[in-house]
């Protein structure tokens, strides 16, 4: 009676189509399943934490930043899930449920970021807002330029 096991020969590499499309994902998955998300006085940065390239989209300058604060989300509730995420009007970097940066800017368009310590990045970013806008002439009613009268 022949055995059923396992083979060498044609078929045994038949399936390595389908071995690498697994590895090509797996490392796909790896990479962006971890940010790096980055509050200074550039504005906000999102990308992967293993890769310095690409940039997810969502290099947001400072003065098109309007406001920022911490919320809770639910991926499959507000976004149909996790990755990056685009519904009308919202963008966002959803890789679990609970705190994330929102970031609103001039378009009305708001961006969410999930992160730990989101009250800490809202904070940092609504201090540099706040501070851009008073160093930009013209933003306060009744600002004058220097040397115009």
């Amino acid at each position: 009676m022949p055995s059923r096991g396992w083979k060498a020969g044609a078929g045994a590499f038949a399936s390595w189509p389908f071995g690498l499309a697994l590895l090509v994902l797996g490392l796909v998955c790896t990479v962006i399943s971890t940010v790096r998300v980055s509050v200074d006085r550039r504005g906000v940065t999102v990308g992967s934490a293993l890769l310095p390239r690409p940039r997810l989209p969502l290099p947001l300058p400072l003065a098109t930043i309007t406001s920022a604060a911490t919320t809770r989300i639910d991926p499959v509730a507000d976004f149909g899930g996790w990755g990056y995420r685009l519904r009308p009007n919202r963008r966002g970097v959803v890789l679990r449920s609970g705190e994330a940066l929102s970031v609103r800017t001039t378009s009305g368009t708001e961006y969410l970021v999930t992160v730990e310590d989101s009250t800490t990045a809202a904070a940092l970013l609504n201090g540099l807002v706040e501070r851009h806008s008073a160093d930009v002439p013209g933003d306060v009613p009744g600002d004058k330029p220097e040397g115009r009268d």
